[in-house]
Formats: C-alpha cells, sequence, structure tokens
C-alpha cells in the first residue's frame, strides 16, 4: 500500500513530493492499512500533527512498557515502499538514494532503516540490468560488495532539507547523523 503511495507521489522528474507524500498518503494511508509495521503505523499518526513536517516527524511513543522513538527507528518501512524510486529513476544512483534518503525520514530516523532500503535499492538497480541467463548470484554478490561502500556513501548536508532534519536528529541523539550512519555501514 505504501509502494503505491510513493508511486503516487512522483512527479515527472523522478523526485517523491515529499510534503504530497507525507500530509497525504502516509497520513490517510491509516485509514485503509492493512498491516504495517507499529513505527510506520506511528509515523503516519504523528505526520498529522500541524507542526510535524515530512523531515521533522519525530515522536515517541510506548509499546507495552517499552518506550519507543523516531530516532531508534529501524525497520524494514522505508525499504518496503522504494521500487517506485527505483524505478523512476533508473541509471541515475544519485536521484535514487537522495530520495529514498529523504522519503525515509518522514517515518524512520535510525540509519539502520535508511542504510536497508538503499542496499536494497541497489540490489534492484543492478538486478535491473541483467537478462535472466545471464544472471550469477555469485559474481552479483561480490560486485555489490566491492561497490557497497561507494553506492551507499554521500554527501548529506548538500541537502537543505536533510541537513536540517541532521540538526534535529542529533540535538533528539546527541549524536552526529553521519557517525551513526558510517557505523551501520
Amino acid at each position: 500500500q505504501l509502494l503505491l503511495a510513493v508511486a503516487r507521489s512522483i512527479d515527472g522528474d523522478g523526485k517523491v513530493d515529499q510534503v504530497y507524500f507525507s500530509k497525504t498518503e502516509l497520513a490517510g494511508w491509516l485509514g485503509y492499512a492493512r498491516g504495517g509495521g507499529r513505527t510506520v503505523k506511528q509515523a503516519a499518526s504523528k505526520i498529522q500533527r500541524r507542526s510535524a513536517r515530512w523531515n521533522d516527524n519525530f515522536f515517541r511513543y510506548k509499546a507495552g512498557k517499552q518506550q519507543l522513538s523516531y530516532v531508534s527507528a529501524g525497520a524494514n518501512g522505508v525499504a518496503m515502499r522504494i521500487l517506485p524510486i527505483v524505478l523512476a529513476n533508473h541509471q541515475n544512483w544519485d536521484m535514487t538514494r537522495r530520495e529514498i534518503l529523504r522519503n525515509g525520514l518522514s517515518t524512520h530516523g535510525h540509519p539502520r532503516a535508511h542504510l536497508g532500503a538503499v542496499l536494497f535499492a541497489l540490489c534492484i538497480e543492478r538486478i535491473l540490468v541483467y537478462r535472466p541467463n545471464d544472471f550469477d548470484s555469485a559474481a552479483f554478490l561480490v560486485s555489490l560488495g566491492q561497490e557497497l561502500e561507494v553506492a551507499v556513501s554521500w554527501d548529506f548536508g548538500a541537502d537543505p532539507d536533510v541537513a536540517d532534519w541532521m540538526r534535529r536528529w542529533a540535538s533528539e541523539t546527541g549524536a552526529g547523523y553521519e557517525t551513526a550512519y558510517a557505523e551501520v555501514v
């Protein structure tokens, strides 16, 4: 369902309209949601606050006796919805990676969620160029390993919206996002 919500949010140049996705598609998804993890459901609920923006949806919630937060949300809710971004930006890796991270910020705050989505996108991007008869799984995995570090690294602060988000993330966690991301890599 959220994969389709992302697809409906992509404009003609491959960019995701993050405001539309978060405030219309994500918030509206709660009305017809089937499944979905607790983090993405909390994010969809919290994005409805007037003060919440797609890149400033920090929240806390309780699950049983455990107190959880957006910055510790590192599950697969970002990865499950990235296919339309990869397809819309096929062979433009910088745009693909950028749009995946930006889209992920509305629901998940942990670099594990962002990196997992980027790694999944890299797999999709690379497999799109294979012909079924030419596919060798061992060679595919070796090539991913060889390019992984370069493929997942980029200048987070170059995007002003992400830079704003990173400042808030640092104030919430007491650490730098780029350092946490590098540790996950």
